[in-house]
């Protein structure tokens, strides 16, 4: 049989650099209870997603994403 080339289909791109970016600074919190994986890593990736979504409107050389993250806890601290 002869190897056929397919090419990959943008949204597994996506999904794989999305993926990465979540776990470049991935909060690494350990619980015994099922669901706090899940949960952390929901937040982990609405973070990414802002991020992008930040890029997307200031360009790709505004804030990285551990900068990013850091503003987003600072504003929080000082909310409470």
């Amino acid at each position: 049989m002869e190897a056929v080339s397919v090419s990959q289909p943008r949204l597994i791109k996506h999904y794989i650099r999305h993926d990465w970016h979540a776990g470049k600074y991935g909060i690494q919190i350990r619980r015994k209870k099922w669901y706090w994986p899940l949960f952390i890593r929901s937040i982990d990736m609405a973070a990414v997603n802002a991020w992008i979504l930040h890029r997307y409107v200031h360009g790709p050389d505004a804030t990285d994403q551990k900068e990013f993250r850091r503003h987003i806890v600072t504003s929080y601290m000082k909310m409470m």
